[in-house]
């Protein structure tokens, strides 16, 4: 056997008449050489209004006309759960059939491995999801909630291994990579290298045990630009309360940081000019005040001195209560950096100045 021919999937036959009989649509896609439908049963016309040998060995984009737009790369998803789990595996989508009208589904579905331990294909089966007036009103709300969070909110929703599983036009136009690019790929490839692997392994801890984590993490864009974005990771669960995803909530907050940075540069600068005063400053005045005292205090000093003396105590006099002021004003500016620092800054107060 050559090479190209052990490439190819197995055959299988499956069983039609139980495939057939069931509500449900029944199907097979093999993976090699690419993705594509190879059996699909009956029930597929009631479900997409599409005959079965019309489905079959067709290109994978061909696929994707019958998934909604945030469904489109489930394939990849499926390969890499089936992969995984081993295990059969449910997934919720929406289908669009040939009158254009969406459905939700579900879909169970199992990998197919060879005698190499190789996934070679996926089998399923799809049953439509019914639901009631209320449960209906209720999805368009999460949807019209979805839509709002997509237009403010950096998003994406990667797998409990951290590949990544839909990334919104936010989270792409940010970190200038397109949806192929993030598909499919871990959230590693934003890693800017800037936290140490303790926040890291921190952060998975606490969104494993099924908790919400919420930090701010430096990122970095395709091109090499590094943002700051505020994150909130929250696990998702199924019926059974496993964790089976992880959704990321951020927003950018670049110019927020880089505010901070130039206060907490203003306020070392501050820290140094306080040091001068204190030391380099107050130190000989305090000595000259002393040594004019000193020779106030000397009995046969010459009355040609006095006058000069008397000009240089008032003079050294003056210099201290500057340098004390100026102390208390670096100090009283130097705490209001502080306090402003610790305020929340609204990053469209900082609209100059960003990468993004």
């Amino acid at each position: 056997m050559n090479m190209n021919e052990r490439m190819l999937p197995e055959k299988a036959e499956p069983p039609v008449n139980l495939a057939n009989a069931l509500p449900g649509v029944t199907y097979r896609i093999n993976l090699l050489p690419i993705p594509t439908v190879s059996y699909v049963s009956k029930a597929v016309f009631v479900l997409l209004g599409i005959q079965p040998e019309d489905l079959l060995f067709k290109p994978t984009d061909y696929y994707r006309r019958f998934l909604v737009a945030e469904d489109q790369q489930t394939m990849r998803y499926k390969v890499d759960t089936a992969k995984r789990s081993r295990n059969l595996e449910k997934i919720h989508l929406q289908i669009v059939d040939a009158k254009g009208e969406r459905k939700h589904v579900e879909d169970w579905f199992v990998g197919v491995f060879n005698d190499d331990d190789q996934l070679i294909a996926i089998e399923g089966y799809i049953t439509e999801i019914r639901r009631s007036a209320t449960k209906w009103h209720l999805l368009n709300q999460l949807k019209a909630y979805r839509k709002a969070i997509d237009v403010n909110i950096i998003s994406s929703i990667t797998d409990t291994q951290g590949v990544i599983i839909y990334a919104n036009e936010n989270f792409q136009r940010i970190s200038k990579y397109s949806e192929r690019e993030l598909i499919g790929q871990n959230h590693r490839i934003v890693r800017s290298g800037h936290h140490p692997k303790d926040f890291f392994s921190v952060l998975w801890k606490t969104i494993a045990s099924g908790k919400r984590w919420n930090g701010e993490i430096m990122n970095r864009a395709k091109d090499g630009t590094l943002y700051w974005v505020d994150t909130v990771i929250i696990p998702i669960f199924n019926e059974e309360r496993t964790i089976t995803s992880y959704l990321s909530l951020r927003t950018l907050i670049t110019d927020r940081k880089k505010a901070e940075q130039q206060k907490d540069g203003y306020i070392h600068v501050l820290e140094e000019i306080a040091h001068i005063v204190a030391h380099d400053v107050r130190g000989p005045v305090c000595s000259i005040m002393g040594l004019t005292n000193l020779i106030h205090t000397f009995p046969d000093m010459p009355d040609k001195l006095k006058q000069p003396l008397d000009y240089l105590k008032v003079a050294t006099d003056r210099l201290d209560h500057l340098t004390h002021k100026l102390s208390d004003k670096i100090y009283s500016t130097e705490m209001d950096l502080r306090v402003t620092k610790d305020k929340p800054v609204n990053d469209t107060d900082y609209i100059p100045g960003s990468p993004e």
